[in-house]
């Protein structure tokens, strides 16, 4: 219950009314008091004159004593707290905006703990959505992990419902200095007074942050290609910035820009070559001397282009006219031809004036031509003599370790192609060791592949193994010694019931190495009912040989390029029977470039799942044993928020610092922010009660007390006029 006085019958003109007729009462009183030479009677009169006066607009103004009931309500303060994706991500000491975050709410708490008590205080965390929180929450760690950072959203979320507002402190990762034209205000939703603070310890100024990666849609392999990047900095000086791009970790380009306090969007630009396809990944990093601003990764996609044969064909024969004709048919070959027109039945060998259109180009093509192709084939031809078999050799040894594949297709003048590659140690998958066969076997042999567990890498597609036993007999056949013991047997000529090799494959270095041992595997084409037959050994022999990925032995891959932070990851591995011991092992790229091992599993089964807790860029490498030998497959793929989650953060808190710094509202750095400058609104009072009201102006009192004051003025006058 509150007490007060109060004039309720009266409007500002009555108080107007009043003023003026007191003034003019005191101005003749005065004037009347000035004929009185005696200081005491002029003390006398002037008192009662004046109490007279008092109490007759007393009487007037009717005054009333006002008793009601009254609900003091404690303003509301809103503490929105930062939880999105940016806010866990580490600045340049290590530590992330949420660490600071908390560190602040346990530094200030004596703070908060009094703001309790004299405001209703309610504790947000926001990001993409507003979810509410206790001040515990935060100083435990205990933060939701929430998107992209909608600030404008939160502040209108978090206010709807309050109607007494008595301020609000909004905690953020860098809001930074914008010169950003045309920003939206904020509008008038902010309450005041509003504290805005910091949660970033590197320097608001000058801010660089890659937003944006263009050119990574379609990369092909061996193909120039060009990788767009836009920059958003702010600068208060005219600094230079330096833009790297490393591919694959290797540094490959830098570029330098100047940016000016006049311009806030920049582009770079960098070209890209892959020598290989799969999956790669980039590095950008936005350095300014010293200071690293962001470093960026990016998965990237890079798609096959065609795949190059070059096909060197020693006598024209049916064998190389339907070779060729498939080769032709497949719209993904690019074929480069070299025929030798010489008939093998002459008894007179002409010279090579005689049987090539051109001269044979051998030193570019063993040493450069042959290293941008995919794929050698080398169909029935026997070498050149002296120096052209020296380059030969050196060529192809070199291509097939380099990772580049080679088809030997047997004929009548090289059975088992050209000599100087039968004399490189290990590198056919079969050997002579006796007197060289001149001739091809001829005989009727029926197809058969055999039943043996690392075949299906090339031939088990289509159900091949069960057709083509109905395909037509070959007729030719190179005899060998033996198959070495590191290359497979793909197909199998049988004859009462003996098979022997026909199709044999093995890895060398990188590469790989197909031999046919016959000239008559065209028969296949030839008959229209086993023709697909024909095409289906083609095309396993030739994704071998280029490393298709449907004829790897082991492959992984990773069910997208970016999961959040605590995300689970699913990832798809396929092994083949042959493949032994196949391990998944996790790595995490540290800030020195180098991948370190960060978990370890056995596989099991077909889908694996890894949980990421680190920003940045991850690997998974697949390990077995096939043969004897290790073999591996990697994927790439990064944790940690996108880049158009990044810039839609970044717009909308540059844009709220903005308005906010345009309304006047305080932004401070959380480390050295001043709380004590925060005076959120007092409470309020809320009239909960009926009113009473007494008059005191016309009671008994104050018309006793007026015509005691009167007959005392009427009798000091009195005895003046009797003393004059």
């Amino acid at each position: 219950m509150e007490t007060g006085l109060s004039f309720p019958y009266h409007s500002p003109f009555s108080w107007v009314v009043v003023i003026i007729a007191v003034g003019i009462a005191l101005f003749f009183s005065f004037l009347k008091l000035r004929s009185i030479s005696s200081l005491r009677q002029k003390i006398y009169l002037g008192f009662l004159r004046f109490s007279a006066i008092a109490i007759v607009f007393t009487v007037y103004l009717n005054p009333s004593i006002t008793m009601q009931e009254v609900e003091r309500i404690k303003t509301t303060v809103v503490v929105l707290v930062d939880a999105s994706s940016s806010a866990r991500l580490e600045t340049d000491n290590g530590l992330t905006a949420q660490d600071k975050i908390t560190e602040f709410f346990k530094k200030n708490l004596a703070f908060f703990e009094q703001l309790e008590k004299t405001n209703d205080v309610r504790y947000f965390a926001f990001g993409g959505n507003l979810v509410s929180i206790t001040k515990d929450d935060v100083m435990s760690s205990n933060m939701p992990k929430l998107g992209s950072t909608n600030i404008k959203s939160a502040i209108k979320n978090a206010l709807e419902g309050i109607e007494n507002i008595g301020g609000a402190i909004i905690i953020t990762d860098t809001l930074n200095e914008t010169l950003v034209e045309s920003i939206e205000k904020v509008g008038a939703s902010v309450p005041e007074p509003t504290l805005f603070l910091l949660a970033d310890a590197s320097p608001m100024l000058p801010y660089v942050a890659i937003t944006k990666i263009k050119g990574d849609a379609m990369l092909l392999s061996r193909n120039q290609g060009e990788i767009d990047i836009s920059l958003f900095a702010l600068t208060n000086e005219q600094i230079n910035v330096s833009v790297a791009m490393l591919v694959d970790g290797k540094m490959k380009s830098a570029n330098t820009i100047e940016v000016s306090t006049q311009q806030v969007t920049y582009s770079v630009s960098f070209p890209v070559f892959f020598d290989s396809p799969g999956r790669h990944f980039i590095e950008l990093r936005a350095t300014s001397g010293a200071r690293e601003f962001c470093r960026v990764y990016k998965v990237l996609d890079v798609a096959r282009d065609n795949i190059r044969v070059m096909h060197l064909a020693g006598a024209p024969s049916w064998d190389v006219h339907f070779l060729r004709e498939y080769l032709r048919s497949r719209s993904d070959i690019e074929t480069i031809s070299f025929y030798t027109l010489l008939n093998p039945f002459e008894d007179i060998i002409p010279s090579d004036e005689e049987t090539v259109l051109i001269p044979f180009p051998r030193e570019t093509l063993w040493s450069r031509d042959l290293m941008t192709s995919d794929l050698l084939v080398l169909h029935d031809y026997k070498g050149e003599e002296d120096e052209g078999d020296m380059l030969m050799t050196k060529g192809v040894k070199d291509f097939v370790q380099s990772g580049g594949g080679l088809l030997i297709v047997s004929g009548d003048s090289a059975p088992l192609g050209p000599k100087p590659l039968r004399d490189i140690p290990d590198f056919l998958p079969v050997s002579v060791d006796s007197v060289y066969q001149q001739d091809l076997m001829e005989g009727q042999w029926q197809l058969r592949i055999p039943d043996k567990e690392n075949d299906d890498i090339i031939v088990s597609r289509n159900n091949l193994p069960s057709r083509i036993q109905y395909a037509p007999k070959v007729s030719s056949l190179v005899p060998i010694d033996k198959v070495l013991k590191d290359a497979t047997v793909l197909v199998e000529a049988v004859d009462k019931g003996k098979g022997l090799p026909l199709v044999v494959a093995k890895e060398y270095g990188q590469g790989r190495i197909c031999m046919v041992l016959s000239d008559t595997l065209w028969r296949l084409s030839f008959n229209q009912d086993s023709h697909d037959i024909y095409k289906d050994l083609l095309d396993g022999m030739i994704g071998y040989l280029t490393k298709d990925p449907i004829f790897m032995p082991l492959v992984v891959k990773v069910g997208k390029d970016r999961f959040e932070p605590m995300e689970e990851a699913k990832f798809y591995v396929k092994a083949d029977a042959s493949v032994k011991g196949v391990q998944a092992r996790f790595l995490l790229l540290n800030a020195l470039g180098e991948f370190e091992e960060i978990e370890k599993t056995e596989v099991t089964q077909k889908e694996i799942t890894f949980v990421g807790r680190d920003h940045g860029l991850y690997s998974v490498v697949i390990e077995g044993t096939r043969g004897g030998e290790k073999i591996r497959a990697t994927d790439y793929f990064v944790v940690g928020p996108s880049l158009e989650e990044m810039k839609v953060a970044r717009n909308d808190m540059s844009s709220v610092l903005t308005s906010v710094r345009n309304k006047g509202f305080a932004v401070q750095s959380i480390e050295d922010a001043s709380l004590r400058d925060f005076k959120p609104k007092g409470e309020i009072k809320k009239i909960s009660g009926f009113k009473v009201r007494t008059p005191i102006g016309l009671s008994v009192i104050n018309l006793l007390c007026l015509l005691l004051v009167l007959t005392l003025e009427w009798f000091l006058e009195w005895r003046l006029l009797r003393q004059e």
